[in-house]
């Protein structure tokens, strides 16, 4: 599940950035998305490498159940950003479905992650736990 959430975080980076490079900056959101994007896939690759200050003001990324619940944020946060600009051209036609696509396999991960929290297979890492036992 770690490498498939840096995977996709990843991914949601390189999407962010493209959406800058691409200069079609005209509204509020189309400025501020994109640096969200950046912003929340970065603190997911941070979470899943267990960095200890993602348990002091990121609590809810220490199980399963506040990955899954962030990475389902996560894909509606990219599925929003096919619907500012649509184009008719084959390439972004192209990429809207990549973004789709990228957007479900985020959402999938994140179900996956809150069927796990339920049926209690030790989401908490160890490095979160004793950390907590610190406290």
């Amino acid at each position: 599940m770690m490498f498939t959430n840096i995977g996709m975080a990843l991914i949601v980076i390189g999407l962010g950035i493209y959406k800058y490079t691409v200069g079609n900056i005209e509204t509020f959101s189309q400025a501020f998305v994109p640096f969200y994007l950046i912003l929340f896939g970065t603190i997911l690759i941070c979470a899943e490498l267990e960095w200890l200050f993602m348990v002091k003001y990121f609590k809810f990324l220490d199980n399963y159940f506040g990955r899954g619940l962030y990475n389902l944020f996560l894909a509606t946060m990219v599925i929003n950003s096919i619907s500012e600009t649509f184009s008719k051209t084959q390439d972004e036609n192209t990429f809207y479905i990549l973004i789709i696509i990228l957007s479900s396999i985020l959402a999938s991960v994140g179900f996956f992650e809150i069927m796990l929290y339920f049926f209690d297979c030790g989401g908490k890492s160890k490095k979160y736990e004793e950390h907590d036992k610190e406290l």
